[in-house]
């Protein structure tokens, strides 16, 4: 059977443009994965580091880092919808057994503009785990590994060395690894 010239001129089109979906799919699919190997390479070389303290923070975070084994640390941007990420903060009340448990307490870091609003939000939905306001966002220019909104919560050991990177509470799975991750510090 031949196919006629009209009929060749009709299939150019769609087969180029199966061909340039094809190709613009493959390059997505393999960015993706390479953005997510290099993140899994990320958290794993700032594991065990130790966190920079500001000197305009020290006394204060000292005060709750000494005060138990781990600190949560939660760090909230001046471009945040502050409502929604202290919902999130406050999620955390349903876990305070468990953080006892482990001996890890909370600690929310945000920029200093932001005082009033966050002190208002943060009584207005009752919750009472302590705020330090961060003076020229120094806390996240100074330890580079916040350059990723993604790493903006973690968990520090009473040496400042970090032992967890991201929400523990993001899902079943995630809280079962914090969970065996903070068994296994204990030792």
């Amino acid at each position: 059977m031949r196919i006629s010239k009209k009929q060749r001129i009709v299939d150019r089109p769609i087969k180029t443009g199966i061909n340039i979906f094809f190709s613009v799919f493959m390059v997505i699919l393999f960015s993706c994965q390479i953005a997510e190997k290099k993140q899994d390479s990320d958290i794993k070389s700032f594991l065990g580091s130790t966190l920079f303290i500001p000197q305009s923070m020290e006394t204060e975070f000292n005060k709750y880092v000494n005060s138990s084994e781990n600190l949560l640390v939660i760090i909230i941007e001046s471009e945040d919808c502050h409502e929604c990420a202290l919902n999130n903060f406050n999620m955390l009340k349903y876990y305070d057994k468990d953080f006892s448990t482990y001996k890890t307490n909370i600690l929310l870091i945000t920029e200093r503009e932001n005082r009033e609003e966050i002190t208002m939000l943060l009584k207005n939905k009752s919750i009472n785990y302590p705020v330090i306001f961060d003076d020229n966002h120094e806390f996240v220019n100074k330890n580079k590994f916040m350059k990723n909104p993604l790493f903006y919560t973690f968990v520090i050991n009473n040496k400042k060395e970090i032992v967890w990177i991201g929400s523990p509470i993001t899902d079943k799975r995630t809280w079962d690894l914090f969970c065996k991750q903070m068994q296994k510090n204990k030792r």
